[in-house]
């Protein structure tokens, strides 16, 4: 796939995505894009949207933990569902106490998905564009 100049990502004799290999990896068009590609896949964490003020929001996610992303979520309301996917490459440890790093892509919709990095305490995580 790599040496692809285009790759196109069928699910079901149904077109998902037409794009280059980075591309499609970069920006997926939804959930089923974002976790066809990459090894080992993608991961996805459900929760639903608990705070959306201005360019900020915040997900609170079914385990229990809060993120907060620096980013508009746009017309959906609290209480909204909303998927989180994390390519394990992007994880990174760090020690007991200290802000934990990752790259997400924050898709409170299927086909929109806006990547962004994140951090997380124990106490309150938090984030900052991706670039």
């Amino acid at each position: 796939m790599t040496l692809a100049d285009k790759v196109v990502v069928l699910n079901g004799g149904r077109v998902e995505q037409v794009g280059s290999p980075l591309e499609l990896y970069h920006h997926p068009a939804n959930l089923f894009v974002a976790g066809f590609l990459g090894t080992p896949k993608m991961g996805f964490l459900r929760g639903h949207l608990s705070r959306n003020q201005g360019n900020q929001c915040e997900v609170a996610l079914e385990c229990g933990a809060r993120i907060a992303l620096p980013l508009c979520a746009g017309e959906l309301h609290t209480g909204s569902q909303v998927t989180l996917g994390i390519r394990p490459e992007h994880l990174s440890i760090s020690p007991i106490g200290s802000a934990a790093t990752a790259t997400a892509m924050c898709a409170p919709r299927p086909a929109r998905c806006s990547p962004c990095a994140c951090a997380a305490t124990s106490r309150r995580p938090s984030a900052r564009p991706w670039s």
